[in-house]
């Protein structure tokens, strides 16, 4: 409903933009508003279905890792005996770091969207937003814009009973 009501105030102010077809439904918008809101924060899950999310938050989901070895499988190791046997090599530290640092990403994106990461983003969209409809001349007034948006969202919050 307030995704509505955001629809509408933006249409009467002319910021709302449409491409193709002008004959959406507000609750069709605000769907579309949402989803795509979702995956900027990196909180949408694919697997949903377009309108009704539904099942776990990534955060809530086992942390699937890839099956990673310190060492690789090599044919030119060979034990006792005729012919080539499997050994193990260590992996070369490029390719450790590498997949350290798809660890961590994978770990990044998880975290998104845990209710306080999600609450700090929101702050600091409210806080864009404001910084955009005034003019701030000093750093009281930042820190102002600070206090302010923290406000404007614990107060939704607490209006949604997040």
């Amino acid at each position: 409903m307030e995704e509505e009501i955001a629809i509408i105030r933006d249409m009467r102010n002319g910021t709302l933009v449409l491409s193709g077809n002008l004959t959406y439904s507000k609750t069709t918008l605000a769907a579309h508003n949402v989803r795509q809101r979702w995956i900027m924060r990196g909180i949408w899950n694919p697997a949903w279905e377009y309108d009704k999310p539904s099942g776990f938050w990534r955060h809530e989901e086992p942390l699937e890792l890839e099956q990673e070895w310190e060492t690789d499988p090599d044919e030119s190791v060979s034990e006792v005996g005729p012919g080539p046997k499997r050994g193990r090599r260590l992996k070369s530290d490029t390719v450790l770091e590498e997949i350290r640092d798809r660890l961590l990403a994978t770990i990044e994106a998880r975290e998104a969207s845990r209710p306080y990461r999600q609450f700090q983003m929101q702050v600091q969209e409210e806080k864009d937003r404001l910084f955009q409809t005034r003019e701030c001349h000093g750093e009281k007034e930042v820190q102002d814009l600070d206090t302010e948006a923290y406000n404007n969202v614990k107060s939704l919050w607490v209006k949604r009973r997040i």
